[in-house]
């Protein structure tokens, strides 16, 4: 059984990568344990062997492998190995199931119409997951650059869609793609684009979780969900089926506590008992982290806001337990202007600095001065309530 014992280990092995790949990153966990092994694992890890990659490209290669043009082709095939990964491993799990653990199924459980079972609840999650796996990584999510190429984008029905707040969002260019920017956009570094509603770069997908891919991103998740807990119980119940009507199974393992009987007749019985408890460990490791992500997803989407969005409410949130914040509200009728305040001479007089671009303030037309003090003295202009939020994710307008 010592296979047993290997696949154990890398479910546990690739349990943890997950969680630390899938959350460690992201802003709510910036300091956080998860953070620092995403670091580790990211950061350091990775720069190490760079380091010791390009030593002996130089030594052994002159510097070929290391070039910029091989280290975009290298860029690229990294890119697709964990889509291809995920697809391989869903894969060859859904063929084992099907193979060994749904006829044990079918075989002990008599009372059961599992052919309404299959077309319900088996079938579509599948089709699903592999359906909207396939959209997201294919699908355009919003690529500024290629549009404005096509001569066919409507800014304002864009600003229409994604208003600049003031706030978080302003009317400047994008120093690369040298166009302005959308509100809520964001120049993703791994695909050299503007990306409309940028949330973040999935590494899973290879491809950006955007405007026009939130959708699909939410149903790969949503999917996912389901077929871990409806295949963990699955394999649960066929390995409860063998203990309850086998009568193959001996009584060393009958007799036995709970846990240890189940643990017993995964590893000294028949391989598909085997295969059964299997795959109901990589349920049961990757469940919850799936779900504990797909729950952050559904949380951002309540709030009115994206993955990329958060850290700059993070940091507005800074400003305001600092007492930095500000809010200058011209006489003339102008817009508003938010302002940080920068210092406060001897004298009294304080100085502030614009939020938007850092430089100093200046003011000329008079106006009203107010301190920003909690979250009810600003206002989300992208927060439409949970179901209008995720209503714009779900179906997105056709902007370009």
């Amino acid at each position: 059984m010592s296979t047993f014992y290997l696949i154990l280990g890398v479910i546990l092995l690739l349990s943890s990568i997950a969680l630390i790949v899938l959350l460690g990153d992201l802003p709510n966990y910036r300091g956080t344990i998860l953070h620092k092994l995403n670091q580790l694992l990211v950061d350091r890890v990775a720069h190490k062997i760079t380091l010791q990659f390009t030593t002996l490209d130089k030594r052994f290669f002159n510097g070929y492998l290391s070039s910029d043009e091989s280290l975009r082709r290298l860029g690229w095939i990294a890119g697709w190995i964990i889509p291809v990964f995920y697809l391989a491993v869903f894969s060859r799990c859904l063929a084992f199931f099907f193979q060994y653990t749904y006829p044990q199924i079918l075989k002990l459980s008599s009372e059961v119409n599992w052919t309404l079972r299959y077309w319900i609840f088996i079938l579509p999650p599948i089709l699903l997951n592999y359906g909207s796996f396939f959209l997201a990584v294919l699908s355009d999510p919003g690529y500024m650059l290629e549009s404005i190429d096509k001569e066919h984008v409507n800014i304002s029905k864009i600003q229409s869609e994604f208003p600049y707040d003031d706030l978080i969002f302003f009317k400047v260019d994008c120093s690369t793609c040298k166009f302005v920017k959308p509100a809520r956009s964001k120049h993703c570094s791994n695909c050299d684009k503007c990306v409309l509603m940028f949330d973040h770069h999935c590494i899973w997908l290879n491809n950006d979780v955007a405007y026009y891919t939130y959708r699909w991103f939410l149903l790969f998740l949503f999917s996912t969900c389901f077929i871990f807990l409806y295949g963990g119980y699955l394999s649960y119940y066929s390995l409860k089926l063998e203990i309850q009507i086998s009568k193959d199974i001996p009584k060393t393992i009958t007799a036995a506590p709970l846990l240890l009987k189940y643990w017993r007749l995964i590893k000294n019985t028949t391989f598909a008992n085997e295969i059964s408890g299997i795959l109901l460990l990589l349920c049961m490791f990757l469940f919850p982290a799936v779900s504990f992500f797909l729950g952050e997803t559904l949380w951002s989407v309540y709030l009115g806001v994206t993955t990329n969005e958060t850290a700059k409410w993070d940091y507005i949130n800074l400003l305001v337990q600092n007492e930095m914040l500000y809010e200058f509200i011209p006489r003339n009728g102008d817009a508003n202007v938010f302002l940080i305040l920068n210092t406060r001479l001897p004298n009294g007089t304080i100085q502030f600095i614009k939020l938007e671009d850092r430089k100093p303030f200046n003011n000329d037309t008079g106006g009203h001065l107010r301190r920003i003090k909690n979250w009810d003295d600003m206002n989300n202009v992208y927060d439409m309530g949970f179901w209008k939020n995720l209503h714009q994710r779900l179906f997105p307008k056709k902007l370009f």
